[in-house]
């Protein structure tokens, strides 16, 4: 669908932008936008490569909210090491919640795990392989095997 809807329109909004350029002042508002947007081009059609892309950046500018509202509780994190902190935990949460993973429950688990096996590999333990993870453990503990009938 982007190829036959989404690329025509592009294309003329293209033609369009490479004709302003020409007849915008460059130092003006519109000028810095039609560059703006030219020298970004390739990012902005890169969505029509690849169904999995958004055409928006709306996932990032609500989790930059986030930190922007914040911004001010944060000041006094205690130093430098405590921002980092900061940092990870928030890039953490927010990837749990971008996943529908419940923060508290991920990162108890994960630390539970980390604790007993310091070596595991990370890979599993990433939000969205932990929630696969975790949905299919939930699944195989609904079966009745033979020894627990026994038991």
């Amino acid at each position: 669908m982007r190829e036959q809807e989404a690329k025509p329109i592009l294309e003329r909004m293209k033609k369009w932008l490479d004709e302003q350029v020409l007849v915008a002042l460059p130092k003006s508002s519109f000028g810095k936008g039609v560059n703006y947007c030219l020298n970004n081009w390739i990012y902005l059609t890169n969505y029509l490569l690849d169904g999995d892309l958004r055409a928006d950046n709306n996932l990032a500018e609500q989790e930059m909210k986030r930190i922007a509202c914040g911004r001010k509780n944060w000041y006094f994190l205690g130093s430098d090491e405590g921002g980092r902190t900061a940092e990870v935990l928030l890039s953490i949460t927010s990837t749990c919640k971008r996943h529908g993973v419940n923060p508290t429950e991920y990162l108890y688990d994960v630390l539970q795990i980390l604790t007993k096996n310091p070596d595991s590999d990370l890979d599993p333990l990433l939000p969205n392989n932990w929630k696969k993870n975790r949905e299919k453990s939930e699944i195989d503990g609904c079966h009745i095997t033979p020894e627990m009938a026994i038991a």
